[in-house]
């Protein structure tokens, strides 16, 4: 019992106070670090937020701005559909002063090109992309889709409504920008790239990149981003994201009402919360004095308290050893060296107990009149039998007219009766062989690896043993057998509900005979 004893107090005191100042250390670290942390998540997307709102609200008067400019020419051009030189002309000074498009065009309510400017060799030529047809459709002011002009460029085709002088829709004016391009849109959001990591990107109420500062992306579908997602709701906000590529952003997002557009500013949370280590190793520089110095005077105030404590666990063990009068019970803990008298003192009443426990097991599971086993230990036997696919045969057997025996000679006898078999049970089965009583005077033998024919011949020697000895009646005894034996096509219920029926067949025959029971195929 004297193992522990260099674990002493002293141990255990100066273990506890250099584990709790670790722990304190560390889930402090930890705490400051998840606070800045959040704070600083929660700054960005803030930032975020507030910088793609900006941003979206800008836009939206960039478009409107589009718009109002198309509609105030449209009531120009409007007049000169019919001279295209004329037409031409306007188209040129138009363009030249106008910052907003890539290139102006003017089609009839058929979709024909009357004029374009810069001047392309597509005049006369039919529109087909769907900017272009919905502009026919709809005859109002609108923002297209990103497609795919008959020049092959991605653009994106603003366009207003013309009519003539008796009120009828005579076609479109159109501005387009080449998304591909340098154009207005490029410049306004070019310019707002953070070294940080931070960047912005466009996408249409379809999903589609309109502006991202890699321009090869421009033009992919990005509709599985939950961001975009909400954009082509027309929803607003700020969250943590990972993007299509993979890769986690702290993400603020607004819609552009006029020209039914997102604009997202993004910035990667590697990068974002980069500084964040930093800080937390900055505190932990100012913090670090106030640490070590706990950590002194718990060292100090341990060897305080070590001796004491120390005297009073060796006078517990000097009671223990020798026997002597126990002096009065110091109000110090007792959870460290002296814990160890305790434990031996439990280890002493753990052994008693697990010594009655077995007894009380053994016997919950005994018929306490026979001394074989009891129907609970049997059952739990079949089943861990059945379990393990075990071979087995069944003894189920009954003292015939047990009723007149407990009428004539009284129920001590009846006992003395049931003993009796019992006993002639254990002699005549084999070592690992399972007796037990079944319930009132019925009883069971477990054979274990036994065939049939071995178990039949073990009933009948049974049988023949109580028919020829002087049972405590004064005169033989005779008892009915059923022979089961376990096969494939049957359960253990089953096993023993055929067993009992040929027990009971065995009784109706006329008793003292052994009945094997009847095959299932």
């Amino acid at each position: 019992m004297d193992s522990y004893k260099h674990f002493t107090l002293r141990f255990w005191l100066i273990f506890l106070f250099s584990v709790s100042t670790f722990l304190i250390v560390l889930s402090c670290g930890a705490g400051i670090y998840l606070v800045v942390k959040q704070v600083m998540t929660d700054d960005i997307l803030d930032i975020n937020r507030a910088y793609s709102e900006k941003m979206a609200q800008t836009t939206d008067l960039m478009f409107q701005s589009m718009k109002k400019n198309l509609e105030t020419s449209a009531g120009e051009i409007a007049p000169l559909l019919k001279d295209r030189q004329r037409l031409q002309q306007h188209l040129k000074l138009w363009q030249e002063s106008t910052l907003f498009f890539n290139s102006i065009l003017v089609a009839n309510s058929k979709g024909k090109i009357l004029a374009t400017e810069p001047r392309m060799e597509v005049d006369g030529r039919f529109l087909m992309s769907s900017g272009a047809r919905e502009a026919l459709e709809k005859k109002k002011t609108v923002v297209s889709h990103p497609y795919k002009a008959i020049t092959g460029r991605l653009i994106v085709l603003v366009s207003t409504p013309l009519w003539d002088e008796n009120g009828n829709y005579a076609g479109f004016l159109g501005g387009t920008f080449y998304l591909e391009q340098d154009n207005t849109l490029h410049e306004f959001l070019g310019k707002h790239f953070y070294e940080d990591g931070s960047y912005l990107y466009v996408v249409d109420q379809n999903g589609t990149l309109i502006y991202h500062p890699e321009e090869e992306r421009i033009g992919q579908m990005v509709d599985g981003n939950s961001v975009v997602q909400k954009l082509m709701d027309q929803k607003s906000g700020a969250e943590r994201v990972v993007n299509t590529q993979g890769v986690p952003m702290l993400t603020g997002y607004a819609y552009v009402p006029s020209a039914n557009w997102g604009i997202v500013s993004q910035t990667p949370e590697e990068e974002a919360l980069a500084p964040t280590l930093k800080v937390v190793l900055d505190m932990f520089g100012y913090i670090s004095p106030f640490f070590i110095l706990l950590l002194l005077i718990s060292f100090s105030l341990t060897q305080k308290m070590v001796n004491p404590l120390r005297q009073l666990a060796n006078y517990a063990k000097s009671v223990r050893t020798a026997g002597t009068e126990v002096q009065p019970f110091p109000t110090i803990p007792t959870w460290y060296y002296e814990a160890e008298q305790i434990n031996h003192a439990f280890q002493q009443y753990a052994e008693t107990l697990r010594h009655k426990m077995n007894v009380i097991k053994r016997e919950s599971l005994t018929d306490p009149l026979t001394g074989l086993a009891n129907r609970r230990y049997i059952e739990n036997t079949l089943r861990q039998w059945t379990e393990t696919k075990k071979q087995f045969s069944v003894l189920l057997l009954d003292v015939d007219g047990f009723k007149k025996v407990n009428d004539e000679f009284g129920h001590q006898t009846g006992d003395e009766v049931l003993r009796f078999l019992s006993q002639a049970m254990k002699q005549h089965v084999r070592k690992g062989d399972i007796c037990g009583r079944y319930g009132g005077e019925e009883f069971i033998v477990l054979l274990p690896e036994t065939s049939a024919e071995t178990a039949y011949l073990m009933a009948e020697s049974l049988r023949m043993f109580m028919s020829d000895t002087v049972s405590p009646t004064g005169e033989p005894v005779t008892i009915s057998l059923g022979v089961g034996t376990i096969a494939p096509q049957i359960d253990t219920k089953t096993l023993l509900a055929l067993t009992d029926e040929a027990m009971y067949k065995a009784k109706q025959e006329g008793r003292n005979r052994t009945k094997l029971m009847r095959t299932i195929v």
